[in-house]
């Protein structure tokens, strides 16, 4: 269910730990974070316009920027996740400042795909200078 607004996360998951689950505040990531449910969201409003999926997908945005993991690089948990999530999302609302934001985070990835160390689509670069 989506959380009051001054929650510190608009969902929550859980994670398997030794003694049992654990509820948890959602990451921003587009794998398993809000990026995603941006994405779903706003796809969902694409198909079926209501009000209340815009708004739950712009909240999930907004977590998704605010909370991003802005170490990695990778296609799911990192930069490259968010420049796809804000890209898509730009071609389904039109707001040119979600395409100027990708363009800005996209020209991060060229300065730092050599030095990743995370060489997996994942979480980083999948790729090697070596």
């Amino acid at each position: 269910m989506l959380r009051e607004p001054d929650a510190p996360a608009p969902w929550t998951s859980f994670v398997i730990t030794p003694d049992g689950r654990d509820e948890v505040d959602i990451e921003g990531d587009l794998y398993n974070g809000s990026g995603g449910i941006a994405l779903f969201l706003a796809y969902l409003d694409a198909l079926d316009p209501r009000p209340e999926f815009r708004a739950a997908a712009r909240r999930a945005l907004d977590h998704a920027v605010a909370t991003w993991e802005r170490q990695r690089i990778g296609a799911f948990t990192g930069l490259g996740g968010m420049v796809y999530v804000l890209t898509h999302l730009y071609r389904l609302w039109g707001e040119r400042a979600l395409l100027d934001h990708a363009l800005e985070l996209s020209d991060e990835l060229a300065g730092r795909v050599d030095g990743d160390r995370h060489l997996d689509v994942f979480h980083g670069a999948a790729t090697s200078s070596r």
